[in-house]
């Protein structure tokens, strides 16, 4: 029968180690083992017979302790190097640096820790931390790279060459759009004028050919 060992968890006896706090998983501290009698309906074979059975359920818990320390904190910590970055001046070549290296390490402590964690398909609250952590350790890098481009920028004009030649295409796809539905516009109303003509034209013929009959 397992007893309570000294650092919480539970020892069936027999080993100095058994029961310690620093195993990865251990039983829960209200009612670990739970159980529950079962007796299942007569077989075939036997029909005059129940068969009793005992049912354990077992609960154990997952130690959060590690990923606190190994993972959470390292990310925090990584999130505010990352951060830092903002105080440093464009100037400072260091800036880019410490903003790359921070994302680098968090990448690398994603990779570690994603190994020794079960794979959900929902999303759990250390995949949102997780998620969230990397969003801001890429804000920060990009807002490095924003400062650096405006910085050094040495141009006339503050708008990117790539969205001036994208304006630039997408002003000259509008107006042939605009030229092709004038052209469009203007044949339609060119076969409407033709077609109303042949009506009129059709028209008359019939009158003249109605008053020539009745003559």
């Amino acid at each position: 029968r397992p007893v309570p060992g000294v650092g919480g968890g539970f020892t069936m006896g027999g080993s100095q180690t058994a029961g310690e706090s620093y195993n990865e998983f251990s039983f829960v501290e209200e009612d670990p083992v739970v159980c529950l009698p079962h007796v299942y309906p007569p077989y075939p074979s036997s029909p005059e017979e129940d068969w009793p059975a005992l049912l354990y359920n077992v609960t154990i818990e997952r130690s959060w302790e590690p990923y606190v320390r190994g993972y959470i904190t390292t990310q925090v910590l990584l999130n505010i190097i990352g951060f830092s970055a903002f105080w440093l001046p464009p100037s400072c070549g260091e800036r880019m640096g410490l903003s790359i290296t921070a994302m680098l390490a968090a990448v690398a402590a994603e990779i570690v820790v994603a190994a020794n964690l079960p794979a959900a398909a929902e999303y759990t609250w250390f995949q949102k931390f997780s998620i969230l952590s990397m969003s801001f350790a890429f804000v920060s890098l990009m807002e490095c790279v924003a400062v650096l481009y405006f910085y050094y920028k040495r141009s006339e004009d503050m708008i990117p060459w790539w969205f001036t030649e994208f304006r630039k295409w997408y002003g000259f796809r509008q107006a042939r759009k605009r030229a092709a539905q004038v052209v469009t516009g203007t044949k339609q109303t060119v076969v409407r004028g033709v077609d109303n003509v042949v009506d009129s034209v059709a028209k008359v013929r019939k009158s003249y050919s109605g008053e020539y009959t009745g003559d």
